[in-house]
């Protein structure tokens, strides 16, 4: 297929990728991962002097600075195979999402607009799936044996960050109140799911980022200076003050065991940080069997009041904690680059001079960031992929001449 006939046709092959992104989740919980694959190769086919202005954005370029400091730190890494492969792997889903973005970029506001519609029937699938699977006693999971959270979780995620987009698309065509109802079915849809995280990202976007659409400018000032603070002092305020005993006394009152291992974790993690705090162990060693594979005893208080203990990795999937992976992979330059990045963002918030594309904007912020901070690992792949496609999206509508909702 020539570079010419992609051309002629990347609306409806753009089109169709983002239809497909949420569907096929459901099925292939990576599949983002995926698109973002087939899109970024179609954006570096026919896009190339848009990538070649996108490339050098300051965002982009600290972004890329984490990425090429997380390879020089194979030469002290733990494991350093492991240090230079998730490099590797990060560069080229980093190349992926700079052409895909690109590819959004260069489109007309027209195509934005077919985009759009497009995503939206994808979530609208994707929710029929979901409601479906639930209501029927889950067919799909009992299939495969596993559970919501493991089936699910990564499509949840990814309705989290869609929802933003389509609400400002909810907000120009018709009016903010059916934007606020679209979020607020958004989040009951995903109480379907063994998440905490996707409902509660959601509503807590929707509380702090309404203050954003007559005050951007402040609260992005505001947040640029309190997530650096929180970042750099993370790991030495959970030393001081996130003691085992106070996680007893949590434990007295929350007796989900992931909620309270993962307390255990972060305690764990900034012990460790604090024996290699300025280089950190290495791109990627966080399971690494000298850093968070030794085996613990981790105590826990029943419902009725009955200690047991469950015997576990100190780390069994990863830090789930942006900052604490930073910091502990990368040491304190990690934890600035993370610092910069969240910097840079919020200063494009501010940009926004208000309305309802800075309050959005800052709700989606908050949402990524509310994800990033208790959920998930920084760098799976499947997540990152879908930052880069719904952020693109986001970035490129925001842009788009059609947009007139002030």
């Amino acid at each position: 297929m020539s570079i010419a006939v992609l051309q002629k046709h990347e609306k409806i092959i753009i089109s169709t990728l983002v239809f497909l992104l949420f569907p096929l989740a459901f099925f292939f919980s990576r599949s983002a991962t995926w698109i973002l694959a087939v899109g970024g190769i179609l954006g570096f086919l026919i896009a190339r002097k848009s990538i070649s202005q996108l490339i050098r954005h300051p965002f982009l370029l600290s972004i890329l600075s984490l990425i090429a400091f997380g390879g020089l730190s194979s030469f002290w890494s733990v494991d350093p195979f492991t240090s230079l492969s998730l490099t590797l792997r990060l560069l080229a889903n980093f190349i992926l999402g700079v052409s895909w973005s690109a590819l959004l970029l260069q489109q007309p506001s027209e195509s934005i607009q077919t985009i759009l519609s497009f995503l939206i029937a994808g979530v609208c699938v994707a929710a029929i799936l979901l409601l479906g699977d639930y209501l029927l006693h889950n067919p799909w999971q009992n299939l495969l044996h596993i559970s919501s959270a493991k089936a699910f979780v990564p499509l949840a995620v990814m309705l989290t960050i869609a929802a933003w987009p389509i609400a400002l698309w909810f907000a120009e065509k018709y009016n903010f109140i059916i934007s606020i109802l679209f979020l607020i079915l958004m989040a009951l849809l995903l109480l379907v799911i063994d998440c905490d995280t996707a409902p509660l990202s959601i509503i807590t976007g929707l509380i702090l980022g309404g203050f954003g659409y007559k005050w951007a400018s402040s609260i992005g000032r505001f947040g640029q200076v309190i997530s650096t603070i929180f970042i750099m002092s993370l790991p030495f305020a959970i030393n001081t003050y996130l003691t085992t005993e106070r996680i007893h006394q949590i434990n007295e009152k929350i007796h989900v065991f992931s909620h309270i291992h993962r307390l255990y974790t972060w305690q764990d993690i900034s012990q460790k940080i604090e024996k290699k705090w300025a280089l950190g162990y290495g791109l990627d060693t966080s399971r690494h069997e000298t850093v968070g594979g030794e085996m613990k005893n981790w105590p826990l208080t029943k419902h009725n009041g009955e200690r047991i203990f469950i015997y576990t990795k100190a780390i069994p999937m990863h830090p789930h904690n942006a900052p604490l992976q930073w910091w502990l992979e990368l040491g304190v330059i990690g934890a600035l680059l993370g610092a910069l990045i969240n910097y840079q963002c919020l200063g494009y918030i501010r940009s926004l001079q208000g309305g309802m594309k800075a309050a959005l904007t800052l709700s989606l912020f908050i949402n990524v960031s509310f994800v990033a901070y208790v959920n998930l690992g920084f760098w799976q792949n499947w997540w990152l992929s879908s930052l880069w496609i719904l952020g693109g999206i986001m970035a490129s509508y925001i842009r788009s001449d059609h947009f007139k909702l002030h």
